[in-house]
């Protein structure tokens, strides 16, 4: 077994056919979709290297697991491949914690405790984090929502504004915009144009609502799986100034759609399970609940 850091973009693409075969296995329980492999690297760590915070896990046959530090959000992440032992999982485990409060020391970022995330129906993690000292906080913190593309809803779209991808980096100003005036978040042009040329965003497949006057009053990113035949809206925001207008649902319908034409059977999101508005969102618009992931956490000493 080799351990190395993150090298090339060609990493990324090795990590997300790894959590695709693996879930396929497991029908999504334990592995987080593609698109979020992307997301959580370079939205969730915007500020880090990937150097940094990926770390990989080589055999004989490639991928055997990665881990991936999450240092601002005193957090981290880690998949293991199926036919792995007890024994090494519990090795990158721990290699993860340590990791991960090296790097909070090294950035000055303070905390008591440290997060995991854990899906509830890994039963093999579960006892392990147990095992080694960390506890559940409560239950279903967040949840993989899913919905078969089969038979779909008609698109809609409210008078005065349109859907349309967006049309390369020269909307990068524009486009964090909209991100920040849908979630109070603080991206900037040029931040957001470093995401946009990272290895596996594809700006036809992220798609902005558009007003009259040419401004973005919504958006969402969406990522597609072939692996799992399945596509991932990651994350779906509406500007606060247009609000109570439809467009979250246009949104997620004419992504759905987009998925379906591209020959994917199903959709994939995720929501906070406190946020009832995106909950009730989501739920209207087709999906059902299908992955529940926990809250862990361990006191750091």
């Amino acid at each position: 077994m080799k351990k190395r850091n993150y090298q090339k973009p060609a990493d990324v693409a090795l990590l997300q056919e790894f959590n695709a075969q693996q879930s396929k296995r497991t029908n999504g329980c334990g592995y987080s979709h593609s698109g979020d492999i992307f997301y959580h690297i370079y939205s969730g760590n915007k500020g880090f290297d990937p150097a940094e915070i990926l770390t990989i896990w080589e055999d004989n046959n490639g991928v055997a697991a990665w881990m991936l530090a999450s240092p601002g959000r005193k957090e981290f992440e880690v998949y293991v491949g199926q036919d792995q032992s007890d024994g090494f999982e519990q090795e990158v485990l721990t290699y993860g914690e340590q990791r991960t409060l090296e790097l909070m020391k090294l950035h000055r970022i303070e905390s008591d405790t440290l997060s995991c995330d854990v899906f509830s129906g890994d039963h093999k993690r579960r006892k392990l984090l147990l095992e080694m000292g960390w506890q559940i906080e409560c239950e279903a913190e967040y949840v993989y929502n899913k919905m078969s593309l089969t038979d779909l809803p008609n698109r809609f779209l409210p008078a005065g504004y349109r859907i349309r991808p967006v049309k390369g980096l020269g909307e990068a100003a524009r486009v964090a915009e909209v991100h920040n005036g849908s979630f109070g978040s603080n991206w900037t042009e040029a931040e957001y144009l470093r995401m946009m040329i990272a290895p596996g965003y594809q700006h036809e497949l992220e798609f902005v609502v558009e007003t009259e006057d040419g401004d973005f009053a919504g958006f969402t990113l969406t990522w597609h799986d072939p692996i799992t035949s399945s596509g991932l809206l990651e994350p779906v925001g509406v500007h606060r100034d247009h609000r109570r207008k439809g467009l979250g649902r246009a949104l997620v319908y004419h992504a759905v759609h987009h998925m379906k034409a591209s020959g994917l059977a199903y959709g994939i999101v995720m929501n906070e399970t406190a946020n009832e508005g995106a909950l009730n969102l989501y739920r209207s618009c087709g999906f059902k609940p299908w992955q529940p992931l926990d809250p862990f956490s361990k006191m750091i000493v």
